[in-house]
């Protein structure tokens, strides 16, 4: 069930109104992050240096990820509703009766079609054809904020049973917790991602805005809700560093080893280890459960 907190907070986002969002943000923020990895050289080399990397939205493997629609009918009606639309056809000699008809109606497009072709000039684009266009513009922007939009994910759960399964190698990987109550880099960067049926919409041209693209980029469908999602969200190319950046992290609290961890390399194993201790982090393995389906911190 979606929690009511992240509906108000992601209404909060898309006015940028910072200040209630950091209200709840502060009430509902988790005490631990966790992120499922698989043991690997690159994975170890991000711990033992206290990093973690931000990724490019479009190697990700929802193809939902970051959708933003355009509503086609309610642009149309904006762009035919518009002062400077307004004026343009004023200045053409359209009277104020038929600028009202235009500006009062439901469909401001056909009234505008119809009157002029009342008038001998008929409007050469269908609607079909108009919303196109607008499709046209709308899609040549979308490159440019996914191409500069750098997410790292994280679950308020490190008991997830299909975390474990798809990312952290089988259960074979770590689940590595991070308190970012105090980091000030990072938290107010970190948004809790929002669950639903429906994808991300915006009615008007005039409404995009860096907010909304932030929003775009924590809508996740409920097929997600599992993973109890966090993400750090940076928008701006200048935060990262080449098209995948690193992002400076403190040093984590724990790592959990998958129940199947001793399946890996010896190699591999022993590092981490060695990391852990030279580090000071704790190291606290994960057992199946004996009659559940579950899998549990062995203390």
């Amino acid at each position: 069930m979606l929690k009511e907190w992240i509906e108000s907070y992601v209404n909060y986002l898309k006015v940028g109104d910072f200040e209630q969002m950091l209200l709840l943000k502060t009430v509902y923020f988790p005490s631990s992050f966790f992120k499922y990895r698989a043991l690997c050289g690159r994975n170890l080399d991000a711990i033992n240096d206290n990093y973690l990397w931000l990724a490019d939205v479009n190697t990700f493997n929802d193809p939902f990820e970051c959708s933003l629609l355009l509503d086609n009918d309610n642009v149309l009606r904006d762009m035919f509703t518009s002062d400077k639309f307004l004026n343009t056809i004023r200045s053409a000699g359209f009277t104020e009766l038929e600028i009202n008809r235009i500006k009062l109606s439901q469909d401001p497009f056909e009234i505008y079609r119809s009157i002029m072709e009342q008038e001998g000039s008929p409007y050469n684009l269908s609607r079909q054809q108009e919303i196109e266009r607008i499709q046209t513009t709308w899609l040549q922007g979308t490159p440019f904020w996914k191409r500069n939009l750098r997410v790292c994910s994280f679950s308020e759960t490190n008991q997830s049973l299909l975390m474990w399964a798809h990312y952290a190698n089988d259960y074979k990987g770590i689940c590595v917790e991070y308190d970012l109550v105090d980091q000030d880099n990072v938290r107010g960067f970190v948004q809790p991602v929002y669950y639903s049926d429906k994808r991300p919409s915006v009615k008007s041209f005039n409404q995009m805005n860096t907010h909304f693209y932030v929003f775009a980029s924590i809508c996740k469908s409920r097929d997600w809700e599992y993973e109890k999602e966090w993400r750090l969200t940076f928008f701006t190319e200048s935060q990262v560093q080449g098209k995948n950046g690193k992002q400076s992290m403190p040093t984590p609290n724990s790592i959990y080893l998958g129940p199947r961890f001793e399946d890996n390399p010896e190699e591999l194993k022993a590092r981490l280890r060695y990391i852990a201790a030279i580090k000071e982090i704790r190291l606290v393995p994960m057992k199946i459960h004996e009659t559940e389906y579950k899998v549990t911190p062995l203390l």
